[in-house]
């Protein structure tokens, strides 16, 4: 069986042929159907929500989180004692 898939896969390949086909005038006005049809969507990376309800179970600890995070990524203190915002907002 092997054998004759190798064969008809051999033969394929050498029955391929350039067509050429004279356009003519009658060619470019002619209406040719096309259907577009969706296809299934693959995603390459899934990352998953972080939110949290402001009423749910983890709020808490996650506004403590947000807090600490707050008070290690904006300094309060920044260029002779005024805070970062204030200095943005001039």
């Amino acid at each position: 069986m092997l054998d004759s898939r190798t064969d008809c896969i051999a033969e394929i390949r050498q029955k391929q042929e350039e067509v050429k086909e004279e356009v003519v005038e009658a060619d470019l006005v002619k209406s040719v159907p096309i259907d577009l049809y969706e296809t299934e969507t693959i995603w390459l990376i899934d990352i998953p929500g972080v939110c949290v309800a402001a009423d749910g179970d983890d709020a808490p600890l996650v506004h403590e989180q947000n807090a600490k995070y707050q008070e290690v990524s904006v300094p309060q203190a920044c260029c002779g004692g005024e805070s970062r915002k204030s200095q943005h907002s001039r």
